[in-house]
Parts: C-alpha cells; structure tokens; sequence
C-alpha cells in the first residue's frame, strides 16, 4: 500500500519535474550552428550512435571493475556480521550491481565525450550544435548534471549498502 501511495505521488510531481529540467536546459540554451539542421543531422547522427555504443562498451567493463572492488568492501565492512543473521547474502551480492553500474556510466560517458571532442578536433563545437539542436538542450550541461546525479545517486548506494551490510 505504500509503495502504491509512493508510486502516485512520484507520478504527480513528474510534470513539476519535466518543467525544471526544461527550464534547466531549455531550448533556448541552442548552441548556435553555421549549418542547417539538416545538414548537420546528415555528418553527426551516425557520430551519436557510435558515441553512445562506446560509452556502454566502456561502461560495461568498468561496471565490473567497480562490482569486483565494491564486493569484497561489502564484505570485509560486514565481517562483523555472522553469515546465519544475513538471510539475503546473495541479495546482498546482487545489490552492488546498481552503484557499480551507475559509476561505470559515468566513466563510459566521460570517455565518450573525451573520444569525441579528441577526433572531431575543431568540429566538436559543430557536434555540439548538433546535439543541442537534436535534444532540445545544452548538452554541455546536461552531460554534467547526469555525471553528478549519477556520481551522487552511487555513492549515495555504496554508503546505503555498506550500512545495511553491517
């Protein structure tokens, strides 16, 4: 019954919430292009697709990285613990997947957009653009708003977890 009182309430406040992103990057916040919309759409699209394979082909691995450090922390935190008063061990085990994810996105997408304005050189600022015009907003800005919630929301879960498991 909570949970379903929790869920309206969080379904209620989403257009509060839409509304202070787009004021957060709003479409006004465009970055401005020499080129029309079409003709960046035609260099750039396949750019956004490749950028967003490699951010989970980094993402990926480095979600392991972080899971296989996060484990054994979890662990050696919670030794105090007899393992008969933990009956969700493996729940437990389980549970550090999600920090270790959102840590490995961040990383993913750092390493994307390093890799992109490293190969488009001068024409970064043109993707830039581009990307401004696809989404509606500052890309610069929201990049950086989704690294901190994300860096923010992960250390948020390790400290949770680390509290649970002792």
């Amino acid at each position: 019954m909570k949970v379903t009182i929790g869920a309206i309430a969080a379904a209620a406040r989403m257009p509060r919430s839409l509304k202070l992103l787009d004021r957060s990057f709003s479409a006004k916040a465009v970055m401005p292009a020499d080129s029309s919309f079409a003709e960046l759409k035609a260099r750039y699209q396949s750019c956004m697709f490749r950028l967003g394979v490699l951010m989970l082909i980094v993402a990926l691995p480095l979600s392991l990285v972080f899971w296989l450090v996060l484990r054994p922390l979890s662990a050696w935190h919670g030794a105090r613990v007899s393992p008969a008063e933990t009956p969700f061990a493996l729940l437990i085990e389980a549970y550090w997947v999600l920090p270790a994810f959102l840590l490995g996105l961040v990383g993913g997408g750092m390493a994307a957009m390093w890799t992109a304005r490293r190969l488009l050189g001068n024409r970064y600022g043109e993707f830039l653009a581009y990307w401004s015009l696809w989404s509606g907003m500052d890309p610069i800005k929201a990049n950086a708003m989704a690294f901190q919630v994300c860096t923010l929301a992960g250390a948020g879960l390790i400290v949770l977890g680390l509290v649970v498991s002792a």
